[in-house]
C-alpha cells in the first residue's frame, strides 16, 4: 500500500493549510500605506498585577477534593453573603481553627 504524499508547496506556515495561498495573498496586497507605522508599533500598558491573593506572595494556591453537594451548598452561601468572603477566606479560616485546636 502506497503512502500518502502532499501536492501542496509554499514557503510559509499558512501556506501548508487548506486557505494558506488566499491567507499569504492577503497579506502581500497589504501595503505600508493602508497601515501607518504609529498604528502598529502603538504601545499596550502591560497588564498589571492586582492586588489579590494570587499576586500577593503571603498566599499559596492549592486544590482539595470536596464532594460536589459540599461545594455547591458552600458557593450558594458565601454569594448569599454579598460578595464578603470568597471559598479561600472559608478554607484559610477553618484550617487556622484546626491547627489551633491541636486535633
Amino acid at each position: 500500500m502506497g503512502s500518502l504524499h502532499s501536492n501542496r508547496t509554499g514557503d510559509s506556515a499558512m501556506s501548508s493549510s487548506k486557505f494558506g495561498g488566499i491567507v499569504d495573498a492577503t497579506r502581500a496586497r497589504i501595503t505600508q500605506e493602508e497601515y501607518p507605522q504609529e498604528s502598529r508599533q502603538e504601545a499596550k500598558p502591560e497588564a498589571k498585577r492586582g492586588n489579590g491573593k494570587s499576586s500577593n506572595p503571603e498566599y499559596k494556591q492549592i486544590s482539595a477534593y470536596v464532594r460536589k453537594d459540599t461545594h455547591r451548598e458552600a458557593i450558594k452561601r458565601l454569594a448569599d453573603e454579598d460578595g464578603k468572603r470568597d471559598l479561600s477566606d472559608i478554607i484559610e479560616n477553618l484550617l487556622n481553627q484546626w491547627l489551633k485546636s491541636g486535633i
